[in-house]
Parts: C-alpha cells; sequence; structure tokens
C-alpha cells in the first residue's frame, strides 16, 4: 500500500546493450504518494537497446523515546524488488 510516512526509491542501472560495459545509473526517490515518474530526459544519454537493472525499494523510519528511561529507539523497515528491461 501507499501513503503512511514510507520514502519509495528507484534505482535504473544502465549497461551496453550487449551487456557488456556499465554505463551510469540514475535514481528517483520521494515520499510514497503511489506514483512516480522518471523524466525520459533522463535516459535520453544511454542508447537505444541498453540492457537496464531495476530496483524499486520502500522504506520507514520510526522513531519512539522509552517513558521510564528517556532512551530513544529507531526502527527501519523497508521491502524492495528488483527487474531487468529494455530501453526503447
Amino acid at each position: 500500500p501507499s501513503g503512511g510516512t514510507g520514502t519509495f526509491v528507484i534505482l535504473i542501472q544502465v549497461y551496453s546493450p550487449n551487456g557488456a560495459n556499465y554505463l551510469g545509473s540514475l535514481t528517483c526517490q520521494g515520499n510514497d504518494n503511489g506514483s512516480m515518474v522518471i523524466p525520459s530526459s533522463q535516459l535520453q544519454s544511454y542508447p537505444t537497446g541498453a540492457l537496464l537493472a531495476v530496483s524499486l525499494f520502500r522504506y520507514q523510519i520510526e522513531n519512539a523515546t522509552l517513558p521510564g528511561s528517556g532512551d530513544s529507539v529507531e526502527g527501519i523497515a523497508s521491502l524492495g524488488v528488483m527487474g531487468t528491461g529494455v530501453l526503447r
């Protein structure tokens, strides 16, 4: 589900069409509101047919203070998936 206080990250790593060379990467990060768009201009410098490794991550950080001691506790939760693609 989207929303809440989570953050969403898209990481795209770009390789040459034959997979022999790493060409670069781009990252987009923002609040998890249910959608995210990567501007096509961010991919224009890569060749048609480039191979893509696409990673999608959602993470959330929560903080709390323990009532007895005043100590703080921080928890981090994350979930991610990875896939591949071809730049057209």
